[in-house]
């Protein structure tokens, strides 16, 4: 099945200040990309209402039609110019073909489906208005982070050697992407996601029979709130609860 969510209402306004900031892109951006360029646009966590800018990047997103090497010069030196001028946000722009924006969402459909539910248009032309998501696609994809992110954590925990004070550091890492990977198994089960971090692993455990507790443990770990003798038991939570997971999107095509 897929999945194509209203365009519309992906459409948002850039919040201020952080708009005025990212409009400073704008100009610098356009003229490197000449008549290459097709759109600019913010995208991810700096549109969601819990941004954190003391520890989160702002995502910033060029199109351009065609991306050769003597094209992606000009690009990075619009990009230290502006960088030079000072900013207290930290932007990280990435540059996309409009060819890959009309053919790569099988291989990104979860990068994709962000893009198309939550997105501010600096400048150009929307490209990800006709843009669907195919549904096995982003089985695959939510299958393969949850496991990476499994195997990656249990060899964290194996060479720290189960240190209560690196289990408390691992849980803390964890929270990096938790959030996007929520909103993924959200929208892979038919739900829409809901913006804040704790509401989302709330409603991922709920969809799919799991901890609530366990999922929230990297949160908590990054606020503080999990003492170094209780994180092991908290993190072998949440890989239980990530195997979990994965066992039960492994099974999604079978339902």
């Amino acid at each position: 099945m897929t999945q194509v969510p209203d365009p519309s209402r992906g459409l948002r306004p850039a919040p201020e200040p952080l708009a005025t900031d990212a409009r400073a892109w704008i100009a610098p951006l356009t003229q490197a990309a000449g008549t290459s360029f097709r759109a600019l646009y913010l995208y991810g966590s700096a549109l969601a209402p819990d941004f954190d800018k003391a520890t989160t990047i702002v995502n910033l997103l060029v199109v351009v039609d065609e991306l050769s090497a003597g094209r992606l010069a000009p690009l990075a030196a619009a990009v230290a110019k502006v960088r030079a001028q000072g900013s207290p946000w930290r932007f990280a722009p990435l540059v996309l073909e409009e060819e890959q924006v009309q053919r790569a969402a099988d291989v990104f459909p979860n990068d994709f489906l962000d893009l198309v539910r939550r997105r501010a248009l600096l400048a150009g032309e929307d490209l990800f208005a006709a843009t669907a998501i195919d549904e096995a696609h982003m089985r695959y994809q939510c299958e393969y982070e949850l496991r990476a992110r499994l195997i990656g954590l249990r060899q964290a925990y194996l060479f720290h050697a189960g240190a209560p004070d690196k289990c408390r550091e691992i849980l803390a890492g964890a929270a990096q992407g938790a959030s996007a990977l929520h909103r993924h198994l959200l929208s892979l089960s038919g739900l829409e996601p809901v913006e804040d971090r704790a509401g989302l692993a709330r409603a991922v455990a709920a969809a799919y029979g799991v901890d609530d507790a366990a999922l929230r443990a990297p949160y908590d770990a990054r606020k503080n709130l999990v003492p170094a003798p209780e994180a092991p038991a908290r993190l072998g939570a949440y890989l239980d609860t990530l195997s979990a997971l994965a066992r039960a999107v492994d099974a999604y095509a079978t339902r």
